[in-house]
C-alpha cells in the first residue's frame, strides 16, 4: 500500500495508513477485478479496485487510466 501511496504527501500517507489500521488493517483490503460489458477479449478487466472497510481505490483502464479514491475514518 505504501508503494501505491508514494506519490502523495508523507502526512497524507500516514493518515491513510492509520485509517486502514483502525478499520481492520491491510488484511481487510481486497483486490477486485470487474469486467465491462463492452470489453473485448484483449482487455477483459476494465475496472479494478482496492477495497475494504472505509477504503475504495477504483481504477478504470481505457486508453488512459481514470482513478478515484475514497477513504473514510467513519464506517457506515
Amino acid at each position: 500500500m505504501r508503494a501505491v501511496l508514494r506519490p502523495f504527501r508523507w502526512d497524507d500517507v500516514q493518515e491513510v495508513m492509520a485509517i486502514i489500521e483502525r478499520n481492520g488493517g491491510m488484511g481487510r483490503i481486497r483486490f477486485g477485478f470487474y469486467p465491462d460489458g463492452s470489453t473485448n477479449a484483449r482487455a477483459p478487466w476494465h475496472f479494478w479496485r482496492l477495497e475494504g472497510p472505509g477504503f475504495v481505490w477504483n481504477f478504470r483502464v481505457l486508453d488512459h487510466v481514470h482513478t478515484y479514491v475514497n477513504i473514510s475514518s467513519r464506517l457506515a
